[in-house]
């Protein structure tokens, strides 16, 4: 029979390891994600109005209360849906602006729903400054012999 060990989380293997995760958790926020929203308002430069055609109400994966809902908006005479998830209610009916590449109205989004790119990038900052601090760390530790 096998005796598996679990590491200390302050053994420098571990903090590397951690350090690591955090860092890469920080690219995917300060820099991809970021990135991406950031191309999304670049690229969404129409406005038209939107409306509340549904609501339905469900639960998410930590139980806890999630409206989905959907949006129709007009583009030359053509109706395009966007659907959005929230834990606050939207009423039905209720007019919302969205934001549209004049390219491709099927890339969109609702206005005053989108995260700033710079919030991304300061989660991003955090944790990756966290993730340098924890590889840090564990340096010193093995340096000391710890």
């Amino acid at each position: 029979m096998r005796v598996y060990h679990i590491r200390k989380l302050n053994d420098p293997l571990s903090l590397f390891v951690l350090g690591v995760l955090f860092i890469g958790i920080g690219v995917f926020f300060g820099i991809i994600l970021s990135g991406r929203i950031a191309d999304m308002r670049k690229r969404c430069t129409e406005s038209a109005e939107g409306v509340v055609i549904s609501v339905s109400e469900g639960r998410d994966s930590d139980d806890n209360v999630e409206y989905r809902y959907t949006v129709q908006f007009e583009v030359n005479g053509k109706k395009y849906e966007n659907e959005k998830k929230s834990s606050s209610y939207v009423n039905q009916g209720e007019k919302m602006t969205i934001m549209y590449d004049p390219d491709d109205p099927e890339k969109n989004y609702i206005k005053g729903h989108y995260v700033e790119p710079k919030m991304t990038r300061m989660v991003g900052g955090v944790f990756g400054a966290a993730g340098l601090i924890a590889i840090l760390v564990g340096a010193n530790k093995k340096k000391r012999g710890y």
